[in-house]
């Protein structure tokens, strides 16, 4: 632990559905996020160090319906491939946290994680392999808020699954 890390390299994503189909994303009720870092157009996993996940960006102008009415903004597939299942999309905006750093410890990351409002689905392996992040009780109260969420998260994910069998 403790590696400097380039905040230009760090990028927050959201866990999205992508719909080959219909060639988009779903915007679900619940935000799940996790942590990327940019590496040679390549982007791996803060959490896991893993780097083969479907990630897109978003772009900074809006789809359009025929009728000439703006919805969402565009994305772009930067890392992996373009198929159904869970994906990634790279918040356009950078994190508050980082603002005025030019880099920042891994540990420094992980704190901000540990402590952020917003659900990071990966936190707990986080908590588990790095147990002397935050106190007991503090950990308790993350396990307890974090395992609701994933219990969501799981259903959601599941429910896409069981959409897209019916589908075919």
């Amino acid at each position: 632990m403790i590696k400097s890390l380039p905040v230009e390299k760090i990028k927050k994503a959201q866990l999205r559905y992508f719909d080959e189909e219909h060639n988009g994303v779903e915007i679900p009720e619940m935000k799940a996020y996790t942590i990327f870092i940019e590496a040679d157009g390549s982007y791996i996993n803060l959490f896991t160090g893993l780097d083969n996940y479907n990630v897109y960006e978003r772009l900074p102008y809006t789809n359009t319906t025929q009728g000439g009415e703006d919805f969402g903004t565009k994305i772009r597939l930067v890392s992996g491939k373009e198929e159904d299942g869970v994906c990634y999309v790279l918040e356009l905006k950078d994190m508050p946290e980082l603002k005025g750093k030019e880099t920042i410890s891994d540990r420094e990351l992980f704190d901000i994680v540990l402590k952020s409002e917003d659900f990071y689905f990966d936190r707990l392996d986080l908590l588990n392999a790095y147990p002397h992040l935050v106190g007991f009780f503090e950990k308790q109260a993350i396990k307890k808020k974090d395992k609701e969420s994933l219990k969501k998260l799981f259903k959601y994910l599941d429910d896409r699954e069981k959409e897209k069998v019916y589908k075919k």
